[in-house]
């Protein structure tokens, strides 16, 4: 508890905690990708067990003295380097519907929008503008080939977990349109327009 700082006051040590197991499950579902590519993944099959053991810091005992490498050991450390380079040459591809998903999800959002009275006023109107830019790119086809959708829909990711905090009734659709904004997670859930080079890796490691 001391080691991880979970005995202080405050969320922040939690929120580590769960941000490595959503990490830790992003790399599982980049691994269930490259293995629907017929890519030989089984290294990192058995150095994603060795990875958990490393945020659990399984069976070391966090609250002792060891060194770095006892915890991090280098050989499961440098796994993971080449897997990163694996995935940036071989991201996960965009799925093949990805304006009726995307449409779907703004429409919930517009709706969750108009009958939620908790959220402020000025997180409201951030969220609304998000998603109507979104809505506008994808009507307009002179705009889908400048519009940056990997950037406005981080943000628009990172503003619906906003929505769920300060939601009094609502907290669990703000969350599940959120969820929704990346279901889907192997094949990708947005886009499949050449012009969108978002990834749902790429979404998971930024917004988070």
């Amino acid at each position: 508890m001391t080691a991880r700082g979970l005995d202080s006051k405050g969320d922040e040590p939690y929120a580590i905690q769960v941000e490595a197991f959503r990490l830790i499950i992003a790399i599982d579902q980049a691994l269930t990708y490259l293995e629907s590519r017929d890519i030989d993944a089984s290294v990192y099959r058995v150095e994603l067990k060795n990875w958990i053991d490393m945020v659990l810091h399984v069976p070391n005992n966090w609250g002792g003295s060891s060194a770095v490498q006892t915890g991090f050991p280098p050989t499961p450390m440098a796994h993971l380097q080449t897997l990163a380079i694996l995935l940036d040459v071989d991201r996960p591809s965009l799925s093949p519907k990805p304006e009726q998903t995307l449409r779907t999800v703004l429409n919930t959002v517009f709706e969750l929008l108009s009958d939620d009275e908790g959220l402020s006023d000025s997180l409201r109107a951030y969220i609304y503008r998000l998603a109507n830019e979104m809505r506008t790119a994808l009507d307009d086809e002179s705009l889908v080939g400048s519009f940056d959708f990997a950037d406005a829909a981080e943000r628009l990711w990172v503003a619906l977990q906003a929505a769920a905090g300060q939601s009094q009734r609502n907290e669990s659709a703000w969350k599940q349109a959120s969820a929704d904004l990346f279901r889907d997670a192997g094949a990708a859930a947005l886009g499949s327009m050449p012009s969108l080079a978002l990834t749902v890796m790429q979404l998971m490691q930024t917004a988070s």
